[in-house]
């Protein structure tokens, strides 16, 4: 059970980076090396 609560908790903090992303037009890779992480990790969010 707790793997679906954490499943989805990870869904909710990467939709609202996504739709953060999105409103200041950066792609991943762009976000990835404004915020100093390699973008592989950006994409497991």
């Amino acid at each position: 059970m707790e793997n679906k609560k954490s499943k989805s908790n990870s869904e909710t903090i990467g939709n609202k980076i996504q739709k953060a992303r999105n409103k200041l037009g950066f792609t991943q890779e762009k976000l990835a090396v404004k915020a100093e992480i390699p973008y592989a990790t950006l994409t497991k969010i």
